[in-house]
């Protein structure tokens, strides 16, 4: 009675599956237009007031001034500083599911160290623990960021260079219309530019940071005997 109990538990099993890699595409489908939308906003907006900073506008009702340009800035980062803070939320909520998933699996005797080559079917790699803890122990560089699936790194790479190049393309602009570093006392504007910069930058690292220490505990606390 138990075996046949679990042979059809096994089959739920399998089913569910294929009913959730489905869903997962779907799902990949909908949050890559939603990221993507929120690159192109920033990208466009930014790009207008960058063209209509400094002189540069066609359009010489319509100039910005250097607050109008710094908000754009502002507002820009701030964006992209959500795009990435959602990327990695996301990344943590995959892999959590993913680890429950692969355990379940497990338990159930379905994967590749199924004693019945039947069952044989799903690869350790499925596991993010087994392979996190792999790339660990070959100290992979960078695995802040590769703990990830690489749907989510990509991303979470292209929020994080935009937001140097948006900082970087709004000190040279400002400088070439001399409105930043124009003498050579303390310039309190670009001191500002520079702090909001970083200010983001830092929210960036910050959220990257606590989610990487999260899937950290999250795959030590299943491992701790």
């Amino acid at each position: 009675m138990y075996s046949d109990n679990m042979e059809n538990y096994k089959q739920e099993l399998v089913k569910s599956f294929h009913q959730q890699f489905a869903e997962n595409q779907n799902n990949h489908q909908s949050t890559f237009i939603q990221l993507l939308s929120i690159i192109l906003s920033v990208i466009v907006g930014f790009g207008l007031a960058l063209l209509n900073f400094g002189g540069t506008s066609t359009d010489k009702n319509f100039h910005l001034t250097l607050f109008d340009f710094t908000i754009a800035f502002c507002i820009a980062e701030g964006v992209l500083t959500l795009g990435f803070c959602l990327v990695v939320s996301y990344a943590y909520g995959f892999r959590r599911d993913q680890f429950v998933n692969a355990t379940i699996r497990e338990r159930a005797g379905i994967t590749e160290e199924s004693t019945e080559p039947l069952w044989q079917i799903f690869p350790n790699n499925y596991n993010p623990q087994k392979s996190f803890l792999k790339k660990q122990n070959e100290k992979k560089k960078l695995l802040i960021i590769w703990w990830m699936p690489d749907f989510h790194s990509i991303f979470t790479f292209a929020f994080l260079i935009l937001e140097v190049l948006l900082l970087i393309t709004y000190i040279l602009k400002s400088y070439k219309a001399n409105f930043l570093f124009t003498d050579s006392s303390i310039d309190w504007p670009s001191l500002f530019v520079f702090a909001i910069g970083i200010f983001f930058l830092f929210i960036t690292y910050y959220t990257l940071y606590q989610f990487f220490k999260k899937i950290k505990r999250l795959y030590a606390e299943k491992t701790s005997p």
